[in-house]
């Protein structure tokens, strides 16, 4: 536990900060600043001791691809892309970002939703602009403070540091944006821009629709490199759980890993989702920070969730950093 004077320098910090700027971190559905520095002074652990390797998944079923099209089709299935401010980066060789290549993957659907940074919320909506025969609706995710180690302000020219809170702001943003109460469909695909393979396969939409369970979620065989979390059982629910939360198993004994993919009903009882804000350590250029954020994959440890498995060449390219040469034609075999 740290000790008071750094939640108090902290908060003296917030109190000089414009009140504008204090509104923007405030909004309903994200990370409050009192909860924050409840966090920061009382830290959660959120630890997996001991979780049991999930070594045996049902893979997607192709035939169900027909009813994934037209639900996709119909709008009775809406596509929701998470795009991080990484989502813009370019790919080489064609006029193409992230972005954009999400888009042209979930060319089937006709409800598309974007929740993108704050910071580049604008910019986004230009880009989007550009695109011919495209109008997915915008929505704004949350931001919070990004912090040093020592749990002070992290500080640009003077000004406070912002960063997102995570992918698990999809479902507030949503939420709060009003879109899920005017959707007159019934099940939602979430894609994550940063898998450049990831799209919201019409058979896993109609495996969802078939199978029943309030949650479906896509898996893909792991590697020793990746970071995204792994397949486990943990007190008594088979979930996906971030790396850094493991304990008393080393991640390589994991099988499978999350591809960012999930299709889910509409009409969940959302306030039943306990929210984990972790500790996020970062380290951009040799500098360290911190930052609290919140994981989609919460969603799995509440609602019932049926994993599927895909082949991981043609469903799991995440991009941390920058794309390369080689990566372009896996990317369009997979289109």
């Amino acid at each position: 536990m740290l000790s008071r004077g750094v939640v108090s320098n902290l908060q003296s910090m917030l109190e000089l900060l414009p009140i504008d700027l204090l509104e923007r971190v405030n909004r309903e559905g994200g990370l409050q600043i009192a909860d924050l520095l409840d966090l920061i002074s009382a830290p959660k652990d959120y630890t997996v001791y001991d979780p049991t390797p999930i070594c045996d998944v049902d893979v997607v079923n192709s035939d169900m691809a027909a009813l994934g099209d037209e639900s996709l089709r119909t709008g009775e299935t809406a596509v929701c892309i998470f795009a991080p401010e990484e989502s813009l980066q370019r790919i080489p060789g064609p006029e193409l970002s992230l972005l954009s290549l999400k888009l042209l993957q979930c060319s089937t659907a006709t409800c598309v939703w974007v929740v993108t940074t704050p910071s580049v919320y604008d910019e986004v909506q230009s880009h989007l602009k550009g695109l011919i025969g495209v109008s997915p609706r915008v929505v704004p995710q949350y931001e919070t403070f990004l912090l040093e180690v020592n749990s002070r302000l992290k500080l640009n020219d003077n000004a406070p540091s912002m960063v997102s809170c995570g992918t698990g702001d999809v479902i507030p943003a949503l939420t709060h944006s009003g879109l899920l109460d005017s959707f007159g469909g019934r099940h939602i695909a979430i894609v994550n821009a940063m898998n450049a393979l990831g799209a919201p396969v019409s058979a896993m939409v109609g495996e969802h629709i078939t199978g029943k369970k309030p949650v479906t979620w896509e898996v893909a065989p792991r590697e020793m490199a990746d970071e995204t979390p792994v397949l486990c059982e943990h007190d008594g629910i088979v979930q996906l759980v971030e790396v850094n939360r493991l304990s008393g198993v080393h991640k390589n004994a994991f099988k499978f890993t999350d591809t960012g993919c999930c299709v889910i009903r509409s009409d969940l009882q959302w306030s039943s989702v306990q929210w984990r804000w972790d500790r996020v350590r970062r380290n951009r250029d040799h500098s360290f920070s911190v930052a609290y954020q919140r994981s989609i994959t919460d969603l799995c440890a509440t609602f019932q969730t049926r994993f599927l498995a895909s082949p991981r060449d043609s469903r799991y390219l995440m991009v941390d950093g920058q794309l390369g040469p080689r990566d372009v034609p896996r990317i369009f075999q997979a289109i």
